[in-house]
C-alpha cells in the first residue's frame, strides 16, 4: 500500500494492510501489533500518552524498585500496613522468617508447661533457681519439703523451729553472758531459790531480808520504841530532826516528846546556841514539804530577830527575806480589819523603801483591786511621782499637776488647766519607736510652731471629722488630698532651674522635627522626622512649635497643610483646643528652591491619662510639577499645671 499523508478513521469494521502509513492522526477503537513488530523505545523519563516498549517498562520497573509478585523480593523502605495486615499459611522454618498468629500461639502453648505462671494452681518448681533480684510474695509462699543443705538455700518453716528450739535449749542449760547495756523485766522478775555465794552474785529477797533484819540491831531506827545511843555522837553537817520518837540524851538533861519544846513550860531552848560563825538551816531538806510553823497557837507571840527589841519589831541592822523565783506570790500578808492601817512602815524622818532592785530591768509594779479604786495620796501635803528615765500614766489625769522630765501618756489624759510647754522642748504627738512612726510639734524658735518628722517612715496629716485626708506631709512631698483655695498670691521659688522632675511646674521638654519631603498628595499626612514622647504623667502642658516650609525648585503649589497630632501620619488634632493646624490653598508659584514660609502652632494640652503618649508633626504639599516642599519644626513642652 502507497503511503498517504491522510488522517485514517478505523472504526473496527475493515481491515486496513499495508507496510507502512504515514499518517498524523490514527484514531481507533482496538490496536493490535503482532508478534514481532516494534514500537519506539522511549527515554526512561518520558510523561506521555506515547506506546511504551518492552525496555521501557523493565527499566521503569527497575527504576521504582517494584514487588514481583511470583520472584524473591527484598524490602528496604519502611513499609506500613496500618488497614490489612500480610498473612501467610506457611510455618516459617529459618530464623529470620516472619511467623503467623497460628505458630506464635503453638510456640506459646508448647513452652507454657516448662515456665512458672503468676497465677493458677500450684505448681512444682525443679531444678536449682538463683533469685538475686528482688522478688515479692504478697498472695503465697513458697512451699518445700526439702531440708536446706548449703547457706544461701531458702529453708520451710519445720527447719527453722527445729533450729530455734534446738538453739533455746542449748542456752538454757549452759552458762550464758547478758552483754547488752539494758535487760528489763516489766512482766515478770527472775527468781532463784539458790543462796548467792559470791560478790557479784544476785540475791533474792529471803536472803536480802534476812540480811536486813539482822544488821538492822546495830542502827538507830527512825520510828518504834525507844533506844538508848552509847558513845560520843557527833553532828558537824546539817542535821534535820522533823519528828522525833526518841530520847535525846545531853548534857542539860532528856526530851522525851515528839515535838522539841512542848514538853517544857517557860524554859528557854537553845538551837546551835554556841555557833558563832557561819550558817544556821531550819527545814532545808531538798524535798520536804508542808507548812515550817514559828509562834502558831490563839495567844500573841513576841518574835525578835537580830538583838534586843519590842514585840512588834523585826529588829537587826539588815533583815533579809529571799522567797523562791519561780511564779506565784513571794509574800503574802493577810489581814481581816477593815479600818485603820493593815501595814504600817515609820521611820524617823520619813519612809524610804526600795522595793523590786533585784532586778536591773524589771521595775515596780503596784496592783490594786480590779473592781476596786486605788489611791496613792499625801494627805495635806505635797506628793511627788517622778521617774528619772521617764514616767508612763495610763487612765485619766487630772487636776492641777507638774510634770518633769520625759513622760509617756496612754489612754484619755484629761488636763483642768492650761498646757504649758516650755521653750525649747517639744510635744509629741503618735507613738514613736524604732522603725515606728511619730511627729514633733513644738517650739524651736521665737514665735515659731516647727512641724518635724521623726523618721523617713512618719507622715503628719490633717483630717476631717468623717476621717477622710485634708493635707498630708510626709517625709518627701505635701499631698493635698482635697480641693485647694488660695486668697492671694502663690508664689513659686523652685531650687531647679531648668526643672528636672516630669511633676513638676516648668518641667520642658524640647524636640526638633527633622527636615522631611511632604507627600503630594491632598488629604494624605506624612510624619516629619520622628515623634516626641509624652510619658505616663497626666497634667497640663503648653506646646509651641515653630515650623519652617522650603521649596525644592518653581513649581506652582496648590495646597499645603500641617497638623500637631497624638497619632503618627495622621490629620486629627491634638483636641479642639488651640491652634494645632496650619492649612494654604493658594494656587501660587513656588518660585525658586528655599525656605518660603513660617509659622507657629501652638495651644494648651490638659493630660488625663497615665498611659504613654507622644507628639506627632505630620503635613502634606500639593504642586502641579514634579517639585516638592519639606517641613521642619522645633517643638517645645512645658508643664504649667
Amino acid at each position: 500500500m502507497s503511503n498517504y499523508n491522510f488522517a485514517p478513521t478505523l472504526d473496527g469494521l475493515n481491515n486496513v494492510d499495508g507496510n507502512s502509513i504515514n499518517s498524523n492522526t490514527v484514531i481507533t477503537d482496538y490496536l493490535t501489533v503482532n508478534l514481532g513488530s516494534s514500537v519506539p523505545t522511549l527515554a526512561p523519563s518520558t510523561n506521555n500518552n506515547s506506546i511504551a516498549s518492552t525496555a521501557y517498562v523493565d527499566t521503569a520497573i527497575t527504576a521504582v524498585g517494584a514487588v514481583s509478585l511470583a520472584g524473591t523480593n527484598v524490602f528496604t523502605g519502611f513499609n506500613i500496613f496500618n488497614t490489612n495486615l500480610p498473612t501467610s499459611n506457611i510455618t516459617a522454618n529459618l530464623p529470620d522468617e516472619l511467623v503467623n498468629k497460628n505458630t506464635l500461639d503453638n510456640e506459646i502453648a508448647a513452652l507454657s508447661g516448662s515456665y512458672v505462671t503468676l497465677a493458677g494452681t500450684p505448681q512444682t518448681i525443679t531444678g536449682g533457681k538463683t533469685f538475686n533480684g528482688s522478688v515479692d510474695f504478697l498472695s503465697f509462699l513458697p512451699t518445700s519439703t526439702i531440708t536446706a543443705t548449703y547457706g544461701n538455700e531458702l529453708i520451710n518453716k519445720d527447719t527453722l523451729d527445729t533450729a530455734i528450739s534446738t538453739a533455746t535449749s542449748n542456752l538454757l542449760s549452759s552458762a550464758n553472758t547478758w552483754t547488752g547495756n539494758t535487760n528489763t523485766f516489766n512482766s515478770y522478775l527472775p527468781t532463784s531459790t539458790i543462796s548467792a555465794t559470791s560478790a557479784n552474785q544476785f540475791v533474792n529477797k529471803t536472803t536480802l531480808d534476812n540480811a536486813i533484819s539482822t544488821a538492822g540491831g546495830s542502827y538507830v531506827t527512825l520510828a518504834g520504841t525507844p533506844q538508848i545511843i552509847t558513845g560520843d555522837k557527833t553532828f558537824n553537817g546539817s542535821v534535820d530532826f522533823l519528828s522525833l520518837e526518841a530520847s535525846l540524851i545531853s548534857n542539860t538533861g532528856s526530851i522525851d516528846t515528839p515535838n522539841i519544846g512542848s514538853g517544857l513550860a517557860s524554859d528557854p531552848i537553845s538551837i546551835v546556841p554556841s555557833q558563832s560563825t557561819g550558817t544556821c538551816n531550819i527545814a532545808t531538806f531538798a524535798t520536804r514539804t508542808g507548812a515550817i510553823n514559828i509562834g502558831t497557837g490563839t495567844s500573841a507571840k513576841t518574835m525578835t530577830i537580830g538583838g534586843t527589841g519590842t514585840t512588834t519589831n523585826i529588829n537587826s541592822l539588815t533583815t533579809t527575806i529571799s522567797t523562791s523565783t519561780t511564779a506565784g506570790n513571794g509574800i503574802t500578808h493577810s489581814s481581816t480589819t477593815t479600818t485603820g492601817d493593815d501595814m504600817r512602815l515609820t521611820a524617823t524622818g520619813g519612809y524610804l523603801a526600795r522595793i523590786g532592785e533585784g532586778s536591773s530591768s524589771a521595775g515596780l509594779t503596784l496592783l490594786g483591786i480590779d473592781a476596786g479604786t486605788s489611791i496613792i495620796k499625801a494627805t495635806t501635803s505635797a506628793l511627788e511621782i517622778r521617774s528619772d528615765a521617764g514616767l508612763t500614766f495610763t487612765g485619766t489625769i487630772g487636776s492641777n499637776n507638774t510634770y518633769s522630765g520625759t513622760n509617756t501618756y496612754t489612754g484619755t489624759t484629761s488636763f483642768q488647766n492650761n498646757v504649758t510647754v516650755q521653750a525649747g522642748n517639744t510635744v509629741r504627738y503618735g507613738s514613736f519607736a524604732s522603725g515606728g512612726s511619730g511627729v514633733d510639734l513644738g517650739q524651736t524658735n521665737t514665735n515659731e510652731v516647727t512641724l518635724k518628722l521623726v523618721t523617713t517612715l512618719d507622715n503628719f496629716i490633717f483630717r476631717t471629722s468623717g476621717g477622710s485626708n485634708l493635707m498630708t506631709f510626709d517625709n518627701f512631698n505635701i499631698t493635698a488630698s482635697m480641693p485647694f483655695y488660695m486668697l492671694n498670691n502663690f508664689l513659686i521659688n523652685q531650687t531647679t532651674y531648668p526643672s528636672t522632675s516630669p511633676t513638676q511646674l516648668g518641667y520642658t521638654i524640647q524636640k526638633t522635627f527633622t527636615t522631611t519631603a511632604l507627600g503630594d498628595t491632598t488629604g494624605t499626612y506624612t510624619l516629619v522626622g520622628s515623634g516626641q514622647a509624652l510619658g505616663t504623667n497626666t497634667g497640663v502642658y503648653l506646646i509651641t512649635c515653630g515650623f519652617e516650609l522650603t521649596n525644592s525648585g518653581s513649581d506652582t503649589v496648590n495646597n499645603k497643610a500641617l497638623c500637631l497630632s497624638l497619632s503618627s501620619a495622621s490629620g486629627t488634632p491634638v483636641n479642639a483646643y488651640g491652634a494645632w493646624e496650619y492649612y494654604e490653598e493658594i494656587n501660587d508659584s513656588m518660585g525658586s528652591a528655599g525656605t518660603r514660609y513660617q509659622g507657629t502652632l501652638t495651644g494648651v494640652y490638659t493630660k488625663t491619662t497615665t498611659s504613654a503618649q507622644s507628639l506627632f508633626l505630620n503635613g502634606y504639599a500639593n504642586t502641579s510639577g514634579s517639585q516638592t516642599i519639606s517641613a521642619t519644626g522645633y517643638c517645645s513642652i512645658t508643664r504649667i499645671g
